[in-house]
């Protein structure tokens, strides 16, 4: 059996900026408006651009927020086709929100 090597996961992810889509394409019709969004991760580094998800009223999103990564549907290939998951983004359980 081969040896699995554990990888550092970043715990704090922060919002940076994000924009709300209202004109999507017919793939995303039942989930918009969409909302995207820059997520870093100073620990490691990175920046994702990233679906935001049960973003409930916009005004909730401001930069500094912090996030969390959820495995979700992407999207969904027909109704007996194939199911693309991935990861997106929420505000974190954590965070107040005003």
């Amino acid at each position: 059996m081969e040896k699995i090597d554990l990888v550092k996961v970043c715990q704090d992810f922060k919002l940076l900026d994000f924009t709300v889509l209202h004109s999507v394409s017919i793939d995303f019709e039942k989930q918009k408006p969409l909302v995207f969004g820059l997520v870093r991760c100073p620990e490691l580094d990175i920046v994702v651009l990233t679906q935001l998800t049960d973003v409930l009223n916009v005004d909730e999103l401001h930069p500094g927020a912090a996030m969390e990564p959820v495995f979700r549907v992407v999207k969904r290939d027909g109704q007996y086709g194939i199911v693309c998951y991935g990861t997106k983004f929420r505000i974190s359980s954590g965070e107040v929100r005003v």
